[in-house]
């Protein structure tokens, strides 16, 4: 079973119109999707918004259903100058950028006590993702980087580039891969650049995430189909 997940129920929209004999469950106010995607018996949900949700959600759906892969669609900041609105953004890796335990002696975006910090995504998902060709907008490989907050400031943004080498700024990323991590699944993030991490986001933005969410299905169906 393959798990696709968002974080807004707008980000999962066309997956859920694309669903053959779907099914529906509740868990908690969650809104769970079961059926078949692409040939594959798949599972969507939507998180919530920030890590502690998606945590919360994946960790209950890795627990509850057979689940073998992930992949979390959505719409991301960007910190990389080369990346416009539209274009989608493959996670090469990632890591909380708000997570800073120097204190203790952790580097950077590394969980205190634990090896947890820079996940690298799932090999087989990922090199079926780049061989997507997408038509009247770009396709990179990228490193995100994940928080609690919007990343609106330029001197953050500047340092968030600098320091950590991100390439796109989201909230739920991360998290994601954690727990897909802990419980040995393998997983891909793939992201649509919606704003450049300044706090102006698209006019008519229901529109636009329409269309940014119809890029993300097009990638997915595509990384599917090369799917066993």
């Amino acid at each position: 079973m393959i798990l696709i997940a968002s974080a807004m129920e707008g980000e999962l929209e066309p997956f859920i119109g694309g669903l053959h004999d779907k099914q529906t469950d509740f868990w908690r106010g969650y809104q769970i999707y079961s059926g078949f995607f692409e040939g594959h018996n798949a599972l969507l949900a939507c998180t919530g918004t920030g890590k502690v949700q998606t945590a919360l959600v994946l960790q209950h759906l890795f627990d509850s259903y057979p689940i073998q892969g992930l992949i979390y669609c959505g719409i991301a900041g960007a910190l990389n100058p080369a990346y416009h609105i539209g274009d989608l953004v493959i996670c090469r890796d990632c890591l909380q950028h708000d997570m800073d335990g120097s204190l203790s002696g952790s580097e950077p975006g590394y969980i205190p006590g634990t090896e947890i910090g820079t996940l690298v995504s799932d090999n087989s998902f990922y090199e079926r993702g780049v061989t997507f060709k997408p038509a009247g907008y770009r396709l990179y490989s990228g490193r995100v980087l994940t928080g609690d907050k919007f990343v609106k400031d330029f001197k953050e943004r500047e340092s968030l580039r600098k320091n950590l080498f991100g390439d796109i700024v989201e909230m739920e990323g991360a998290a994601a891969a954690i727990c897909a991590h802990i419980n040995d699944i393998p997983w891909l993030i793939v992201r649509c650049i919606s704003d450049q991490a300044d706090g102006k986001f698209p006019k008519r933005f229901k529109n636009f995430l329409s269309k940014a969410s119809l890029r993300n299905m097009e990638f997915v169906r595509h990384v599917l189909k090369k799917t066993g």
